[in-house]
This record gives structure tokens, C-alpha cells and sequence, in this order.
């Protein structure tokens, strides 16, 4: 696992400023990334759900981690010009296309100044994955990426509901003292664990219309994989690489060793993977939102 960095969360991800991401970009942390990637493609069937234009111009893809989506993008869509923004570099490695760009910066101040093309109204599709643990204002970020769009392009976030639910979909993450101080830390760093259920609300709240969503259950272990194939990967990946960041983002919230080691201990009993068919497996919830901005109504009425 990645090297433990203080969790101190800050509106900036300029260089001397403390990291706004608990995970530092280790080559087993981006390991760990790219293995995410491929278990959450598997789960969904897809990678964005958007109905992208057949000759886009602008892609963004906010908080890109490693590149992955970035690289799909630009490769899926040659007439475009694509840009990853992320609060680390990126490996030189992945920006092997020529219409492909990454870009080091804070995606909660996406502007001009941070590159020519982030103007507003440019881009055919803003796409954002996993930044709850990154984001401190939901609603500026929203906002903004809306405003990166043009008429007819489309903004599509994918983030995890920081709830546990047993295998009838009942939540049982109030009754796991580690997920409560969990849940409390990020509150206390101004993240906000319940993201993913405000989405829609959010995106409706700055214009953007056919706002959709989709869940997907992200579980720990391959217990579902019988019933809902899809979830086969997911789990397996879950119930080897799940336990070590939440491990990570607990440490980031308590200063009681003793409080602390007994709590990762619970955790890792309540989130033992369970195999295909066995009893007792839980679930997160994965969370997609797409909107879209509408078009301009007088330039439909010459159309």
C-alpha cells in the first residue's frame, strides 16, 4: 500500500501545498488504481455512460488519477482534444497520443489560467470519478463543471456512497463504531461522505437537464458474483485492496493508537471477503450521475 501522508484537505493543489488526496501516487497506490479501473469497466458493462457527439472537440476528465479514462477518451474519440486534470502528475508514459494532455492543478479551480482550453462552454463532456475524497465544495465544483460544457455536452460524475449495506440492502454502517468515526472524519475535513445522493439534486440545481442515474452495488468480495456476474471482479478486487485505504483514511482521523488499531481490526472482520454464494457479504453503492446542458433554444429553432 501507499505511503501514509497527513489527511489535510485544502481548496488548492498547488505545488507546496499539503496533499488534498490521502493516498500518495506510489507506484503500488497507482497499481491499486488501475486495478480499480478495470473491476469498476466490468461492473458497469461501460466507462461513460454520456452520449458523446461523433466529433467532439473538448474532453475533460477531472481528478484523473492515472490516466485511465483519459487515455480511453482520447483514443475513443480522435477528433478531440482530451485533458486530464489531476492534484499529481501523471506518468509522461500515458500521454502517449497527441490529442491527449495532462495537466497538474486543483479541480476545484478549473479556469482558463490553469490551461487555454478550460474556457466555459467548450467542452463536449466534463467526467469526474472517486473525488470525494478531494472535495471540500460540492456545489462550486458542480457549478463549475457545468460551466465547462457546452450546449448539448454532458457532465458525468461517478462517486461512492460512504454506506455499508448487508446483502438484503439494509444499512448496518450505523452499527460499525469504525465506519461511524469513519463517516465523522470526513465531516470533520469538510468531505462529504453522502455525495453521491445529492448529485442529482446538484446538477439539476445549475440548469443541467435529463439528469439520470445509475447505482451499481461495489462489493467486497465475490459473495454476488453467481447472481450478478458483473460484481465477480469488483469483489475479488474489493476484498484484497479494499482494507488497506480505509485502513489508511482512519489513521487520517483519530490520534488514539490504541482506538485506532481496534477499530482497523473490526473493520477488517466486518469486511472479509466472502466467496461466490456465501452468506453475510456486504455492499457499498456506486453512484453515476449524467446531465446534460441544454441547447440554445434559438438555435434549435433554425434547426
Amino acid at each position: 500500500m501507499p505511503a501514509s501522508v497527513p489527511w489535510t484537505t485544502s481548496t488548492s493543489g498547488r505545488k507546496g501545498d499539503e496533499a488534498i488526496y490521502p493516498f500518495s501516487p506510489t507506484v503500488a497506490e497507482c497499481d491499486r488504481l488501475e486495478g480499480q479501473h478495470a473491476a469498476i469497466v466490468e461492473l458497469m458493462g461501460i466507462v461513460t455512460h454520456a452520449n458523446v457527439s461523433p466529433n467532439p472537440t473538448l474532453l475533460i476528465d477531472l481528478g484523473c488519477g492515472t490516466g485511465c479514462v483519459t487515455t480511453y477518451l482520447g483514443a475513443t474519440y480522435p477528433t478531440a482534444t482530451t485533458i486530464g486534470v489531476d492534484h499529481a502528475p501523471i506518468s509522461p508514459d500515458r500521454a502517449r497520443r497527441l490529442n491527449v494532455e495532462f495537466i497538474q492543478g486543483d479541480i476545484q479551480r478549473l479556469n482558463p489560467t490553469l490551461h487555454p482550453s478550460l474556457a466555459a462552454g467548450t467542452a463536449d463532456l466534463a467526467f469526474g470519478r472517486l473525488l470525494a475524497l478531494g472535495i471540500t465544495d460540492w456545489p462550486g465544483l458542480v457549478t463549475t463543471t457545468a460551466s465547462l460544457v457546452k450546449p448539448g455536452g454532458h457532465v458525468e460524475l461517478q462517486e461512492l456512497l460512504w454506506r455499508v449495506y448487508d446483502s438484503d440492502g439494509i444499512r448496518i454502517d450505523d452499527s460499525m463504531e469504525w465506519m461511524v468515526a469513519l463517516r465523522a472524519g470526513m465531516l470533520h475535513k469538510g468531505l462529504d461522505p453522502d455525495a453521491a445522493l445529492k448529485m442529482q439534486q446538484r446538477m439539476e440545481d445549475v440548469g443541467l437537464v435529463d439528469v439520470r442515474c445509475w447505482t451499481y452495488k461495489w462489493t467486497v468480495g465475490p459473495w454476488l458474483a453467481n447472481e450478478e456476474p458483473r460484481t465477480r471482479r469488483m469483489g475479488k478486487f474489493n476484498g484484497v485492496e479494499m482494507v488497506g485505504p480505509l485502513s489508511e483514511i482512519l489513521e487520517g482521523t483519530m490520534d488514539d493508537e490504541s482506538r485506532r488499531l481496534r477499530l482497523q481490526q473490526e473493520m477488517r472482520e466486518d469486511l472479509r471477503a466472502r466467496g461466490a454464494g456465501e452468506q453475510g457479504g456486504v455492499f457499498w453503492e456506486f453512484k453515476v450521475t449524467m446531465g446534460r446542458k441544454a441547447e440554445d433554444r434559438a438555435k434549435r429553432r433554425k434547426h
